[in-house]
């Protein structure tokens, strides 16, 4: 599996992994769903049943399941922060991801 994590991404992960009760530290999950400004979006979170890892980086393992596999190859996640807060960011080549950061078309 080809998804990269920036060395921001991984460490606001692995901050978000360690904050949660009952969350292990350094695993997080990464999952699709319809809907937001876009047909699809992201969405990451420290609990979750997904069993495939899909790529490690800085102590962070990300997982996700079987059914997103082929959508989630070959995309890079960043974390960005500015005065207003902080977001991850995704991009991909079979990916137009929306302004928001987090929402995305298919590209044909």
């Amino acid at each position: 599996m080809n998804v990269s994590i920036t060395e921001a991404a991984a460490s606001e992960l692995m901050r978000l992994s360690v904050m949660v009760p009952d969350g292990v530290a350094g695993r997080m999950f990464i999952g699709i769903s319809e809907g937001g400004c876009a047909t699809w979006s992201f969405s990451i979170s420290a609990y979750g049943n997904y069993e495939i890892p899909i790529s490690r980086a800085n102590g962070i393992t990300l997982f996700t399941k079987s059914k997103y596999l082929e959508k989630i190859s070959n995309i890079s996640i960043n974390y960005i922060e500015n005065l207003t807060g902080g977001s991850f960011v995704f991009s991909g080549k079979k990916i137009r991801v929306m302004p928001c950061g987090n929402c995305f078309e298919f590209q044909e």
